[in-house]
């Protein structure tokens, strides 16, 4: 019978202070990580094989870190019915709002300009934009 490869793989490396690196193919492509020693590198080995026994293959691949942070968020959402999901798709719609937004200023000049368009009188215009003007620096953040 076949054995099968281990799917982490320490070996020496040339380097100055990085003196081992620890491959595997997990994703389909290598990936290399380096340590300062052969023990960093077996320790680090472990706990992938841990993690990967215990996870799977998706688990190994998807950061700690980002599962951290999805578990703290998900239970901070929890309390409204919320997901992490109607977070994102929340926070990507004001995103995309602001960045269609315009400072004050370029939007009085834009309505003053669309009034004299819609042929609104001189007076009108500059009364509408003396007024605006003057609470436009109220308005700036």
């Amino acid at each position: 019978m076949r054995q099968m490869k281990k799917p982490f793989r320490i070996k020496p490396y040339k380097h100055p202070l990085l003196k081992f690196v620890v491959r595997d193919k997990l994703t389909g492509q290598w990936r290399r990580k380096f340590f300062k020693t052969e023990r960093e590198a077996k320790t680090y080995v472990e706990l992938k094989e841990i993690e990967l026994h215990n996870q799977g293959k998706e688990g190994v691949m998807f950061p700690s870190e980002l599962r951290v942070m999805a578990q703290r968020a998900s239970q901070q959402l929890e309390p409204y019915g919320k997901t992490i999901d109607d977070a994102a798709r929340f926070y990507l719609k004001h995103l995309e709002a602001e960045k269609r937004s315009v400072p004050v200023e370029q939007a009085v000049d834009e309505l003053i300009q669309n009034r004299r368009a819609a042929g609104r009188s001189k007076l009108y215009c500059g009364h509408r934009q003396r007024e605006q003007r003057n609470r436009a620096p109220r308005l700036q953040f």
